[in-house]
C-alpha cells in the first residue's frame, strides 16, 4: 500500500506587464481629459485588477477616481494629488519617456490579457491542489471538473467586449428605427 501525502504546488509569481502598465498610467495621465474619447473607451475595458504592481494600481485608483468625478488628471493636477509613495513612479514616467499615447488601445488590451492569464494560472493551481485533496478519485475529478467550468468561463467573458456590446446594442437601435421608417 502505498502511503504518500499530497502535496500543494505552491502559487507562482504571476505574470505582470510591468512596462506597459506604465505606459498606460502615462498614456492616460498624458491625455488627461475625462471628456477625450481614447480615455473613456480605455477607462471603460480598464479596472484595478489589470495592474498587479501595488504602486501602478494606486496611480491607477487615483485615475479612476477623478476620470468617475470628470475631473482632469493631467500631468500637472495629478502630480499634487499623488501620494508621496508613488511619486518616484509618476516621476520615472517622465524621465523614461513614457508619456506617448501611441500604444494605448494596445496596452489596455494587453492588461486585460495579462488579467486573464494571471486569474487562469490562479484557477489551475488551485484545481491542482483541491483534487490533491480529495481522497476518493470520484471526488477528485469532480473538483477538477468543476474547476476547468470555472476556467472555461473566464474564457467566455474575456471574449465579449463591453464596447462589442454597446455597438450591438446602437446597431439595433438603428436596424429599429430603420424599421420604424419604412
Amino acid at each position: 500500500m502505498e502511503n504518500s501525502v499530497a502535496a500543494n504546488i505552491p502559487y507562482v509569481t504571476p505574470p505582470a506587464g510591468h512596462e506597459i502598465e506604465m505606459r498606460t498610467i502615462a498614456s492616460l495621465i498624458h491625455l488627461g481629459d475625462p471628456n477625450n474619447i481614447r480615455v473613456q473607451k480605455a477607462m471603460l475595458n480598464l479596472d484595478k485588477d489589470c495592474f498587479y504592481n501595488h504602486d501602478h494600481r494606486v496611480l491607477f485608483d487615483l485615475v479612476q477616481e477623478l476620470f468617475s468625478k470628470g475631473h482632469k488628471f493631467d500631468f500637472v493636477d495629478f502630480i499634487t494629488l499623488v501620494p508621496s509613495e508613488q511619486y518616484h513612479i509618476l516621476t520615472k514616467t517622465v524621465h523614461e519617456q513614457y508619456m506617448f499615447t501611441n500604444h494605448l488601445e494596445h496596452d489596455v488590451n494587453k492588461l486585460n490579457a495579462y488579467k486573464l492569464w494571471r486569474k487562469q494560472l490562479r484557477i489551475l493551481i488551485d484545481t491542482i491542489n483541491s483534487s490533491m485533496e480529495q481522497t476518493l478519485p470520484e471526488e477528485a475529478l469532480d473538483v477538477i471538473h468543476e474547476q476547468l467550468q470555472s476556467l472555461s468561463n473566464t474564457n467566455s467573458n474575456a471574449n465579449s467586449s463591453i464596447v462589442r456590446t454597446y455597438e450591438t446594442i446602437a446597431d439595433e437601435f438603428l436596424i429599429e428605427e430603420e424599421d420604424k421608417n419604412q
